[in-house]
């Protein structure tokens, strides 16, 4: 299976927001993304498996990418901008269980078979 068949399999999850990292938010700041539909993951930066100075929040605003046709994939996959060659699903906290880019597939069985 390629990269482009395993992108599938999560729904394209990370096509589907724009996120940035932004380091301390008031209460305010949380109130205004979240009433807008926003996301927000807090991160624990780690180095060598200890976690190292303050938090971080990831902030995900949804916005499908205009190149996403749902069920189908990137439009413009084989020619995708280096953000998204770069991309890593594994390092994003909100899709790194869900994408598959790097891992094996899951198995899927029909349970009703004998």
């Amino acid at each position: 299976m390629t990269d482009k068949d395993l992108c599938i399999l999560c729904g394209h999850q990370c096509c589907k927001w724009i996120a940035f990292t932004y380091g301390e938010l008031s209460g305010q700041a949380l109130e205004f993304y979240l009433a807008r539909g926003c996301k927000i993951l807090r991160c624990d930066p780690y180095i060598d498996g200890e976690k190292k100075g303050t938090s971080l929040y990831r902030i995900y605003i949804p916005h499908p990418c205009p190149h996403l046709i749902e069920g189908k994939g990137c439009a413009i996959y084989d020619r995708r901008p280096l953000v998204c060659l770069e991309y890593s699903g594994s390092d994003d906290p909100l899709v790194k269980e869900l994408c598959r880019i790097g891992k094996s597939a899951p198995i899927i069985t029909n349970s009703n078979q004998s």
